[in-house]
Parts: C-alpha cells; structure tokens; sequence
C-alpha cells in the first residue's frame, strides 16, 4: 500500500457514515481514495470494520468463529 502525506486524515463520523452505508457517493468515493493510500486510516477502518461485524454478530446471537476473521495485508 502507498503511503503518502495527509493533511487531514478521516473522522470517526465518516467511518462511522461508510460502515453504515449513509455516505453519499461523493463521501463514499473520497473515504475510498483516501483509505488506498492512507495506511493508517486503512488499519483503523479494517479493526472499526472488525469491531462492526463483531456487533452485528452479538446482535443476531451469533460469534464470529475469528476475532479477525477479516484482516488485509
């Protein structure tokens, strides 16, 4: 993955906004670009990812068989 130099990394609010699919197609295109060349907002989106399949697997009663079932290398 590249790295580059940001200015302005990305909120909790538009991770929060992508994971729950409310981001417009303008927000969502932007989050995108800046994820495939920000490292390090691209390993905070994976674990919020992680942590949102975790919830959404409590909420329906059932565990994921991995705490990371979903990492990118």
């Amino acid at each position: 993955m590249k790295k580059q130099f940001h200015e302005a990394c990305l909120s909790s609010f538009a991770f929060m906004e992508y994971l729950s699919g409310t981001a417009s197609g303008c927000e969502k295109a932007a989050i995108e670009q800046h994820l495939s060349v920000c490292e390090t907002c691209f390993d905070t989106f994976i674990n919020a990812f992680n942590r949102h399949l975790d919830h959404a697997s409590v909420s329906l009663g059932r565990r994921q068989s991995s705490p990371n079932a979903y990492q990118f290398a």
